[in-house]
Parts: structure tokens; C-alpha cells; sequence
């Protein structure tokens, strides 16, 4: 038992925005140095439908699971070792199944970019890593003004403006994951402003799985107009 082969890491665990592989990594070798097309030790379940993907050996102790596309938010997932799988020596100890989620909808991209300075009436455009629930949006994103207590609403913007930003931007293909959004009423000027997606932000293709972290994204607005002449 003190040479049995085991599993001394499994990446990802735990909550993970984007995931597009899976590594499994035994403390020993468990199949033939040089002979990688061997079947798949583990087999993966998933709520919904099952992503795409395909295991391959990447040496003789570390396997590799590859999805076709990076998994949606709302993805849970649970990679269990085959009972009938056996390495090398034939023996198995330790951990046999690992868990992993994608968490709710991260905000992975902002137009304008964090730090940038807005307008009163400015529009976001927030490139997220899956598409999430609106009411969830309403309810759990807001924007923070410099010198106003109170929390702005996240506005979501719909309809020919949407469209209009969306082929500027050439991101139609990518229009599930994208969200046009504005405070709810116009930003007061030379003010520090904060948007912030919240807690609770429900993934649209599993409503059951929210965001559990804060994300902020700092801006500033612009000065008054002024002009001036002399004579």
C-alpha cells in the first residue's frame, strides 16, 4: 500500500469562472511510458447537458480532459475515477471523485475599461463569461456615485441601441454574453463613479448557481463644459 498510485492533484476544484480543461496528476506512473492511447480512467457528469470533450494521456502519470468550448456559467461538475479503472501495479488509494463549478456569470471585460473617464449619461458594454438572468442583474448590480449614499440601479439596455453598440463592436455572434447596461439616471460631473456586479447574479442557464464575488470596476466622470473668450 505504501507504492499505491493515487491522485495528487485534480485542477480545477472548487469554483472556477472559466474552464476549458481538466488535469489529472498521480503521484507515480499508472499506465506504459509511450503507450498514451489507453482508455480514459475517470468519466465526468455534469448538471444539464453534458459539454462536449475528449480525455487523452499526456504522459504516463497526467491526464488531461479538453472540452471543445470553455463551459458556461451555472456548470457543475463531478470527475470520478472508473471502479474498474486500474494503474500500473494494480493498486488504488486516496480521493476517487473531485467536484468542481463554474460559479454565475463573471464580468471578464468592460467597455470603456476600468479607470476610464465617462460621461453623465454613459453606457456600459460588460462581455460576461456566460449569460445571466436580468431580474438577477436589476437586483443584485448598482452603481456607486462619490458623494451620493444611496445605490444607483444597473439599468440593462435592450432594443436598437443594443444592436446598434453590438455591430459596432462586431460581437453579434457573442450577443448572449454581452450586456449593454447605463445607471439608472445620469451621473453627476467630476465625480468618482463605481460599478459593481454583485453577489447573487443568477447563470441564466442554471438559475440555481449565482455569483458568490464582489467584482468593481472604477471610473470618473468628466468635467463641466467650459468655455472662455476674451475680447
Amino acid at each position: 500500500t505504501a507504492h499505491a498510485a493515487s491522485v495528487t492533484a485534480m485542477t480545477p476544484r472548487g469554483e472556477v469562472a472559466q474552464v476549458r480543461q481538466l488535469t489529472l496528476r498521480f503521484n507515480e506512473a499508472v499506465v506504459p511510458f509511450g503507450d498514451l492511447r489507453l482508455p480514459d480512467p475517470a468519466t465526468l457528469s455534469c448538471e444539464g447537458a453534458a459539454p462536449r470533450g475528449s480525455g487523452r494521456w499526456a504522459n504516463d502519470r497526467v491526464w488531461l480532459y479538453d472540452f471543445d468550448a470553455a463551459l458556461p456559467p451555472g456548470t457543475r461538475c463531478r470527475l470520478t475515477l472508473k471502479p474498474d479503472w486500474k494503474p500500473l501495479n494494480g493498486t488504488l488509494t486516496g480521493t476517487t471523485a473531485f467536484e468542481f463549478s463554474t460559479g454565475g456569470p463573471a464580468v471578464i471585460a468592460t467597455q470603456p475599461w476600468t479607470g476610464s473617464t465617462i460621461e453623465e449619461d454613459q453606457h456600459f458594454l460588460l462581455r460576461l463569461s456566460g449569460a445571466a438572468t436580468p431580474a438577477s442583474v436589476a437586483a443584485n448590480a448598482w452603481c456607486e456615485v462619490e458623494g451620493i449614499g444611496e445605490r444607483l440601479p444597473l439599468k440593462i439596455v435592450e432594443g436598437a441601441t443594443r444592436d446598434a453598440v453590438l455591430k459596432a463592436r462586431r460581437l453579434q455572434k457573442q450577443a448572449d454574453s454581452a450586456l449593454l447596461t447605463t445607471c439608472q439616471r445620469p451621473l453627476p460631473p467630476d465625480t468618482r463613479v463605481r460599478l459593481v456586479w454583485g453577489r447573487g447574479i443568477a447563470a441564466l442557464a442554471n438559475p440555481k448557481v449565482a455569483t458568490s464575488v464582489e467584482q468593481r470596476f472604477e471610473f470618473r466622470v468628466r468635467t463641466p463644459f467650459q468655455a472662455e473668450f476674451s475680447c
